[in-house]
């Protein structure tokens, strides 16, 4: 469910029955981190792995990912590594 853009930490909760609060709080107590930088830590980490063993085009990437717009999701990995996805892939 990564490449749904509609994954929310607010529809994980509601999957799960609890408040966002109390998903966030279990997610802290597990992973060190909210649900939403848990899922978009996920999602970067995907992207980084297509975008190593795959000739996709970013925008696919990105759409694979959960993002609709390419630029945020240019921002978005630029910021969690550093480098811009077209520099990742080398």
């Amino acid at each position: 469910n990564i490449a749904k853009s509609e994954l929310t930490a607010c529809t994980i909760a509601e999957v799960m029955h609890l408040s966002r609060p109390q998903l966030d709080r279990r997610m802290k107590q597990l992973t060190q981190k909210t649900a939403m930088a848990y899922l978009l830590d996920r999602r970067m980490t995907y992207a980084r792995e297509l975008l190593l063993t795959t000739k996709m085009p970013i925008a696919e990437v990105a759409v694979a990912c959960g993002f609709e717009d390419t630029s945020y999701f240019t921002r978005v990995f630029k910021q969690h590594y550093g480098s811009t996805p077209s520099a990742m892939r080398g």
